[in-house]
């Protein structure tokens, strides 16, 4: 339901109505929307205007580092152009032409169908509070292009030669256990930095996961993850628990050249002072490791793509590496992970000879 404004007397125009109790239903809907405050001219609210105030209303709905990302996305690809259009007039063209900039802008299809995912999410709030009648969002595909598909794939798996020549480069650096627990456990950064030694049991053989060292407003804090399925508990194998021993050594050594100096952190990975890790320094120190190493790209989200790709392939089943990951459902990562589960329907046929028990002499002809 909208408002012409033909510069004398204001109409309401909505769906058309065939009854009276319709008639009367729909003046109490464009009233109680007048009080809202949500029934407006469509010559005042800009689009700009208007994701601002959807940024303003979903910021309270997700934690701080997460409004952080979105209103950074925001004020630097939601552009002018877009911003100056009338909320009314934004159309599926208008929404193509924003992602035909952010293309020559050279973002990446995931950035982009994330941009779009906020749009997307503001022009539902425009329908629900009957701004707008639809979404032209839901009707934009954003496509790869060629760049994308000539992109090398940063979170590919490594193979096992090249983390065998990683580990090798990582030896004695002082953020080695941190190479270790996210290539062993599939860990995020974040989990893998936030990681105590309160939450190791040597006795079981186990690690929890339920913290996470992340970024907010430009400052590092320690934070409770944020669903129940990525609090987990996951198993530790013996090259993990060495390494584990080893971490606990050195920080004894660091501790001891320190002493009123070390800050008692109880986290598994710190400076060589016990100060837990920025998360931005792990992304420098992975560049450099990289390039000793002679690996093209890595990040630090290469261990949980070699662990998870590593346990698709060998036939996990994918609920169980869903749990692992701290994924919602094997949905997510059956999407995340698609090229590997396609080679493993390839790779993976029914074997009826094994099955049976014998083999075929010969191919039948």
């Amino acid at each position: 339901m909208t408002i012409v404004d033909s510069g004398h007397r204001r109409r309401i125009v909505g769906p058309v109505v065939t009854t009276k109790q319709e008639a009367e239903a729909g003046l109490l809907q464009a009233r109680a929307a007048r009080e809202r405050g949500t029934l407006s001219p469509p010559t005042v609210i800009t689009f700009g205007e208007w994701i601002d105030h959807w940024r303003d209303q979903h910021a309270p709905t997700v934690a701080t580092s997460t409004a952080g990302v979105v209103r950074d996305y925001l004020s630097i690809y939601v552009d002018e152009p877009i911003r100056r259009v009338r909320l009314q007039a934004v159309t599926v063209q208008v929404l193509r032409q924003l992602d035909a900039r952010l293309v020559s802008r050279g973002l990446a299809v995931s950035t982009r169908s994330k941009i779009m995912g906020l749009v997307r999410a503001a022009l539902r709030l425009a329908v629900e509070d009957g701004l707008i009648l639809s979404t032209p969002g839901d009707l934009v595909k954003v496509k790869q292009t060629a760049i994308d598909l000539m992109r090398v794939d940063k979170k590919r798996a490594l193979t096992p030669e090249e983390v065998r020549r990683l580990f090798a480069a990582a030896d004695g650096h002082w953020l080695e256990v941190m190479v270790t627990i996210l290539f062993a456990l599939g860990l995020r950064r974040g989990e893998a930095l936030g990681l105590r030694w309160s939450d190791i049991n040597w006795k079981s053989g186990t690690v929890r996961i339920e913290q996470q060292l992340r970024m907010s407003a430009g400052q590092a804090e320690l934070a409770p993850l944020k669903t129940k399925s990525s609090r987990r508990t996951l198993g530790m194998d013996s090259f993990l628990r060495a390494a584990l021993i080893r971490q606990q050594e050195r920080q004894a050594e660091w501790k001891a050249a320190c002493g009123v100096l070390w800050t008692d952190s109880g986290l598994v990975i710190t400076t060589e002072t016990g100060h837990w890790v920025d998360p931005r320094v792990p992304n420098r120190v992975f560049g450099l490791l990289a390039r000793e190493a002679g690996i093209k790209r890595l990040s630090t989200h290469s261990g949980r793509h070699t662990n998870i790709s590593g346990q698709i392939a060998a036939g996990v089943p994918i609920a169980v590496v869903a749990a692992r990951a701290g994924h919602r459902d094997g949905t997510v990562t059956a999407k995340a992970y698609i090229t590997v589960m396609q080679d493993q329907i390839r790779a993976g046929g029914f074997d009826l000879g094994g099955y049976l028990g014998h083999q075929l002499d010969q191919d039948p002809k």
